[in-house]
């Protein structure tokens, strides 16, 4: 849960991130490298606590505003980052190491939740409005894309030292290009989640992808 510091692992590595900068307090100087609209969200959470239609900023005042708001709320730092507008992708994985098995990829479709609401897979989209879900498994990416989001999510699962399963969420903007926003390094595995969900796509039952994750342990500590 410590999103800085994920960020400053990928860009240590040249992977593709948006530009980021944290805030401590709502008057810090904003980075010339972060250009409008930009995306606010607290530091440190999970199922898309902190996140809403006004996470998304246009200018200095709201941006202000937000950080603020989120520091706040959450008492802890602010994360902002360039806003990228695109698809909301995510790619899961059991195993470890180069022994690793990938999930058919998930697209986010945002067609079932009400028009007021922005297309960011927030608290309201994953907690509220749990009931409206729907996504595209597999996601219509093409094979160069599968690839691409695979290779990438698989080093993401190595530089940032997960172990047995992970989930990592991009956008894919309008040019094509993909963008790491965040690792999942302990995804939620209820019956309901999204990496269940990838599971079930391929014939999985919730029960084999618990066991899975069980398995990859065991077999990392030479247990199996």
């Amino acid at each position: 849960h410590d999103k800085p510091t994920t960020k400053r692992i990928l860009h240590y590595y040249g992977m593709p991130t948006p530009h980021f900068q944290v805030f401590q307090t709502p008057d810090d100087k904003l980075r010339h490298t972060l250009h409008f609209p930009l995306f606010v969200k607290p530091a440190h959470e999970g199922t898309g606590m902190g996140v809403h239609n006004e996470s998304v900023v246009h200018n200095e005042r709201q941006l202000r505003d937000r950080v603020a708001w989120t520091i706040e709320a959450y008492q802890q730092p602010a994360l902002v980052e360039t806003y990228i507008v695109g698809r909301d992708i995510t790619c899961g994985l059991v195993g470890n190491g180069n022994d690793v098995h990938f999930f058919p990829i998930t697209e986010v479709d945002f067609s079932g939740y009400p028009p007021d609401l922005l297309p960011i897979y927030g608290s309201i989209q994953k907690v509220e409005l749990d009931h409206l879900y729907r996504n595209k498994c597999p996601a219509p990416l093409g094979d160069k894309l599968t690839r691409e989001v695979r290779c990438l999510t698989h080093q993401t699962f190595l530089v940032t030292g997960c172990r047995d399963f992970a989930r990592v969420d991009f956008r894919l903007d309008e040019r094509g290009r993909l963008f790491i926003l965040e690792i999942n390094a302990l995804p939620g595995i209820t019956p309901r989640s999204d990496l269940t969900l990838m599971a079930e796509a391929e014939g999985w039952t919730h029960g084999d992808l618990v066991r899975a994750v069980l398995n990859a342990g065991l077999k990392r500590y030479g247990m199996l």
